[in-house]
């Protein structure tokens, strides 16, 4: 059997001791100074970036043109509503002189309805509303020759408008441009319709 040896209290201690800095060394991390760091080895981690704001809502997306306007008083336009003016006369004219000679023939048969004979008085009744309906249609032709005059004057002048329309748009950095009549509002920063007019009348 062999020989029993009595361990001393302090080296107990001393080798519990021992024990507990081996522990607490492993779970401490280890800090390199930082003279002794490799700057190769350094990672550099930049902070995430900051989240742009969206830009301003512009205040001139949307501008607005008084087409109408526009058309007529380009330099073309004023030429064709001349052109309209003329031949609208001239038809008022025309139908000034059936619609006199229409009354004069129906003041007569009233006037002298007391002493013609019925049949005479029947056949002249006819006339005047034949006359009558004639100067309807007539009526009705001159009106449709004025709106086929006015489509042909003005059609050219359209398709030059837009051009101008689109020249102010790009030149101001305006997104839409509609026709003012169709908007309730509009600013008056916003109506480009004088800078239509005038870039229609610098284009060849």
């Amino acid at each position: 059997m062999p020989p029993r040896t009595n361990a001393c209290p302090s080296d107990a201690f001393a080798l519990a001791a021992l024990i507990a800095g081996c522990s607490a060394s492993a779970a401490a991390p280890v800090v390199v100074p930082t003279e002794a760091r490799d700057p190769a080895l350094t990672v550099s981690i930049a902070p995430p970036p900051k989240p742009t704001a969206p830009p301003p809502p512009s205040w001139r997306i949307v501008g607005v043109v008084d087409m109408e306007r526009a058309a007529t008083e380009t330099m073309d336009g004023l030429r064709a509503k001349a052109q309209l003016k003329a031949l609208f006369d001239e038809k008022q004219a025309q139908l000034n002189r059936l619609q006199a000679t229409l009354m004069s023939e129906r003041d007569s048969l009233e006037r002298e309805s007391k002493v013609l004979a019925k049949p005479v008085i029947e056949e002249r009744t006819r006339l005047l509303q034949q006359h009558m309906t004639e100067l309807q249609a007539t009526t009705a032709e001159m009106q449709a020759q004025l709106k086929r005059k006015e489509e042909e004057l003005m059609r050219p002048i359209l398709e030059k408008l837009t051009r101008s329309v689109d020249r102010v748009a790009h030149e101001q950095g305006v997104f839409y441009i509609v026709d003012k009549r169709s908007m309730p509002y509009a600013d008056p920063s916003s109506d480009f319709t004088s800078l239509v007019i005038a870039a229609y009348n610098a284009l060849p």
